[in-house]
């Protein structure tokens, strides 16, 4: 995604053009409106700043998706008031070192952790509903997912890295 947008340029105007066409089919998606994620559908600015806290990543307007889809995803798992714990504690600590300690005393770390875990992953684990005691992922977005942002040496299988016959010439050193 942010191999997408070079230094000191613009978005193209495919990105611009894809993203638009997203939102407006995010819109009429059945389920959108009536899911109770606190914002009609999207999710609150304070989860993506206290995310962009917790992965260590800038994460602005771009990932607004993967945001949205992601907090209706975690809500969903019935920790609602953990999310909001650990969003309160992310903004209101002082540094890293003070937010892992308040996660760590308050219990809210493995929340914190899933958070995480979800946005390098693009996925959410739950419970299996069939095996009581075990979990399933959920992949909510692969492509979208920060560990393509944290590993830019790499792309998710299937996503052109450039030009056509780009992988003609070896890399640059």
């Amino acid at each position: 995604m942010s191999d997408d947008i070079q230094a000191g340029q613009g978005p193209s105007r495919r990105l611009v053009l894809g993203g638009l066409t997203g939102m407006a089919a995010v819109a009429l998606l059945p389920g959108c409106a009536s899911r109770d994620t606190g914002c009609a559908g999207t999710c609150p600015s304070d989860f993506v700043a206290a995310s962009a806290r917790l992965t260590g990543i800038e994460l602005n307007g771009t990932y607004a998706q993967l945001a949205a889809q992601l907090w209706a995803e975690l809500i969903n798992l019935g920790r609602r008031d953990e999310l909001d714990r650990v969003i309160r504690l992310a903004s209101t600590a002082h540094s890293d070192d003070d937010l892992e300690h308040r996660l760590t005393e308050s219990g809210l770390m493995p929340t914190a952790q899933d958070i995480i875990r979800a946005w390098y992953t693009g996925a959410v684990t739950i419970a299996d509903p069939g095996r009581p005691g075990m979990t399933e992922t959920k992949v909510v977005n692969y492509n979208e997912a920060l560990v393509w942002t944290a590993c830019s040496f790499t792309k998710p299988p299937a996503t052109c890295g450039g030009p056509f016959g780009y992988w003609h010439d070896g890399p640059t050193a």
